[in-house]
């Protein structure tokens, strides 16, 4: 009987427990931030195209968590966006990148969520570091 109620009580300890993605770490942010170059136009190019939301941290931590929701990012060569969530737009607008001299920074003309501020890109990964403004980071990954 008390075997049986052990496992009953593991089984929702565990059952309750919030899964931790262990597809990506704080450190590919921190390593992906030291080998991309701030050139707007190389940029640019690499931001064009679909994006899907796939992990975001925890504020103040280096915990990230897979997206909740199902978010996807455009970003065209006209310097327009469109963000929807399951295939509902929910922000739409203008982009532009800017050089502070340390990171390169995504402007909006609409303010959102998910995109927009410091970001980095590596292979198939966008990286938008939400945290230096207390927020979460956002971890999209190329759709196209």
């Amino acid at each position: 009987m008390r075997v049986g109620l052990l496992s009953l009580l593991l089984i929702v300890i565990l059952a309750s427990c919030e899964k931790q993605s262990e597809g990506i770490k704080a450190s590919e942010i921190l390593e992906c931030s030291g080998t991309l170059s701030n050139d707007s136009a190389s940029l640019s190019t690499l931001l064009i195209g679909s994006w899907n939301w796939k992990y975001f941290s925890e504020p103040y931590t280096a915990i990230f968590n897979e997206a909740d929701k199902s978010i996807s990012a455009e970003f065209k060569a006209d310097k327009t966006f469109v963000v929807k969530e399951n295939s509902t737009v929910v922000a739409q607008g203008t982009w532009s990148l800017q050089n502070n001299g340390t990171y390169p920074d995504l402007s909006t003309s609409v303010i959102n969520e998910y995109i927009g501020g410091p970001i980095s890109i590596c292979g198939d990964k966008l990286f938008f570091r939400k945290s230096f403004f207390d927020g979460s980071d956002y971890v999209f990954v190329r759709a196209d």
